[in-house]
């Protein structure tokens, strides 16, 4: 388990490289899942495609939007 706050999210990639989002407030995604939208409590946004992750992990107090 990587996620260590309620707010975060820790997305591995298929490149062996790893990132762990801090401050999120909500997760946007479509109903398929082929394509997030992060955005923090300061509004920045990140944008990944789900063809280059190989796991993600969200924390208790992230909100995942489905579209």
């Amino acid at each position: 388990m990587y996620v260590k706050n309620n707010n975060e999210v820790h997305v591995s990639f298929l490149s062996g490289r790893s990132v762990t989002y801090s401050d999120v407030q909500k997760v946007d995604t479509d109903i398929d899942y082929s394509m997030y939208q992060i955005t923090d409590k300061y509004n920045c946004q990140s944008f990944i495609d789900s063809k280059v992750i190989e796991f993600i992990e969200f924390g208790g107090d992230v909100e995942i939007i489905e579209h």
